[in-house]
């Protein structure tokens, strides 16, 4: 989405500076033609606000889209026109999920259906929430659809929640066990094995095994390190395929 510097005269004369998001040139006219102005000027933007740099360290969580959804369902079942309800929850909306409803609204004043505006935003919503949405678009319960959308992310929430709950305490356990064996691989195996060698005895293999562990993780750290992060990027993307998110549930109701 790209920023386009304006400046136009509205019905009484009056000359207004500002700031319009768009696609294209044309797109950023047309939008500005809605509000029934002369455009005196309009150039693309060069310099980069607060907030295109917040919406790129981070994207929206859960609970903002659930909440967008939830507000956006409850002012279109109230009748108010879907322009102005975007309006509102941009204003409302922090700053990350800000910039992606002014995105969105940039896009429906241009003239796409809120499924079209949504589907471009992909790295917010999901391919069977844009679905829907066009789906209650075309049937004309859209806020209908979004209200039970709304309810299906309020449960997603709740059990993220519960997972994060239950796996509190094994994590916690977990972490406490490998820092333990990190010090005794570093700091107390290493002076065993000095004691060993003044022994001159010969060692049993299980213990030459430890020694060997222990040797590994004092002289290539970096690479345990490296296969530990690694392991556990791995370990997040198994958890968001359906087989990880069905074990993960198994793993959570049975902690509960």
């Amino acid at each position: 989405m790209k920023k386009f510097v304006y400046k136009i005269f509205d019905e009484r004369g009056v000359m207004t500076n500002g700031v319009v998001e768009a696609n294209s040139l044309a797109q950023a006219a047309t939008v500005l033609k809605h509000r029934k102005v002369l455009i005196a000027k309009l150039t693309e933007s060069t310099t980069r606000s607060i907030d295109d740099l917040l919406s790129r360290l981070r994207k929206p969580g859960l609970d903002e889209v659930s909440n967008f959804t939830r507000q956006l369902s409850t002012m279109i079942a109230s009748g108010l026109p879907l322009i102005e309800a975007l309006r509102i929850l941009r204003e409302q909306a922090k700053a990350r999920m800000s910039v992606i409803i002014d995105a969105i609204l940039t896009e429906v004043e241009g003239g796409s259906s809120l499924g079209s505006a949504l589907e471009k935003n992909s790295q917010i919503f999901s391919n069977v929430y844009v679905a829907l949405v066009k789906a209650g678009e075309t049937a004309g319960v859209l806020d209908s659809v979004m209200s039970k959308m709304a309810d299906t992310l309020d449960k997603q929430r709740d059990f993220r929640a519960k997972t994060k709950g239950a796996l509190v305490y094994p994590v916690i356990v977990l972490i406490g066990m490998v820092v333990v064996a990190t010090i005794m691989m570093i700091f107390v195996v290493p002076k065993m094995t000095d004691m060993y060698k003044d022994f001159g005895a010969k060692l049993p293999a299980p213990t030459r095994i430890l020694i060997g562990m222990s040797n590994f993780m004092v002289n290539y750290w970096y690479i345990l390190f490296g296969m530990l992060l690694a392991g556990f990027i791995f370990f997040r993307r198994w958890l968001k395929t359906p087989t990880g998110a069905i074990i993960l549930e198994q793993l959570v109701l049975t902690l509960a």
